[in-house]
């Protein structure tokens, strides 16, 4: 059943509609707990598109082992989703830190705040993003260091590669949808993947079987999943983060999700104009590259990579 969760009246053409997709067991009862999926809250993260998409043709289909609520919302930010920008246009507001929001404020804030109205009563809440156009992440849950055994719980069987605990994480910031999560008691966990503006078909359905996971673990879903093998966490000590000493263009030379040994070359900067490599990018650690540069030009500083100390057990990352 599709609902509106938020109508506002935009100066000019349609009004704006923020709207969820609420699937039900064929009975409903006041105790069933409820699970609320959500993603598009940047303009440009199109990979939750096509996750919404798959979880609810599959509720759809397998509807008799749904044993609980689940909420879908596909967009939480159409008007930013409609011009396929990150920010809002206009006023270029990111979404992700306004909330709680305020009734009485901008548009972004208004809607901030009757999304976060509309999840009062959820038992449980998936954010899934995608990343900027500037670094390519594997599939991965960021929680922050105080998100509590429950979550930690459910992220370890979700399946997927990585677990990064983090409390200074973009996406566990004041203002992030999570934070205000968190602080009105409900238990979050964020879904990382992919890059803005493209899908990566075979990361949405690994996280598609993570979710259907945690549906199962959390006794809303009875049918078949496929379940995985136990996750890695990484703690804020236990990730590197690889930056540049020079502008140019970045050229890699390792694939992301494949691991790497302590000063092994990732990449390199070379400068177009003199014909030359100018720094060569070397790992600092041993372990595995889960987030890479996608967008070759760079400027000094600059973010390159991130690698996690986790053990090579043959090869690139499988799971």
């Amino acid at each position: 059943m599709i609902e509106t969760v938020m109508s506002v009246q935009m100066p000019v053409g349609l009004p704006i509609k923020v709207k969820k997709n609420r699937l039900e067991p064929d009975r409903v009862r006041e105790d069933m707990p409820r699970v609320s999926i959500l993603a598009g809250v940047h303009g440009d993260e199109l990979q939750g598109q096509y996750i919404c998409y798959e979880i609810i043709r599959r509720i759809k289909e397998n509807r008799e082992s749904l044993k609980g609520i689940v909420d879908v919302y596909p967009c939480l930010n159409p008007i930013a989703m409609e011009v396929r920008n990150r920010n809002t246009p206009g006023a270029s507001i990111d979404m992700n830190a306004v909330f709680p929001g305020s009734r009485h404020g901008h548009t972004v804030e208004y809607m901030a705040a009757e999304i976060l109205k509309d999840l009062e009563g959820s038992d449980f809440c998936i954010d899934i993003h995608s990343s900027d156009i500037f670094l390519q992440e594997i599939p991965q849950i960021r929680l922050p260091e105080n998100a509590g055994k429950k979550v930690l719980d459910v992220a370890q069987k979700a399946g997927l590669a990585l677990v990064w605990i983090n409390g200074d994480a973009s996406s566990v910031k004041e203002g992030s949808l999570a934070y205000s999560l968190k602080r009105n008691g409900i238990p979050n966990l964020v879904i990382e993947s992919g890059i803005a503006l493209k899908i990566n078909y075979e990361y949405c359905h690994r996280i598609i079987d993570s979710i259907f996971s945690i549906l199962r673990d959390l006794n809303l879903f009875q049918g078949n999943v496929v379940y995985k093998k136990k996750t890695f966490i990484a703690r804020k000590n236990e990730v590197d983060y690889v930056h540049c000493d020079n502008s140019g263009i970045f050229v890699p030379k390792a694939e992301i999700g494949s691991f790497v040994r302590k000063g092994q070359i990732i990449g390199s900067i070379v400068r177009p104009i003199l014909g030359a490599q100018i720094q060569e990018i070397l790992s600092p650690c041993d372990g595995m590259i889960f987030s890479l540069r996608e967008y070759p030009a760079v400027c000094e500083g600059e973010l390159l990579a991130r690698i996690c100390h986790m053990e090579r057990p043959g090869g690139k990352y499988e799971e």
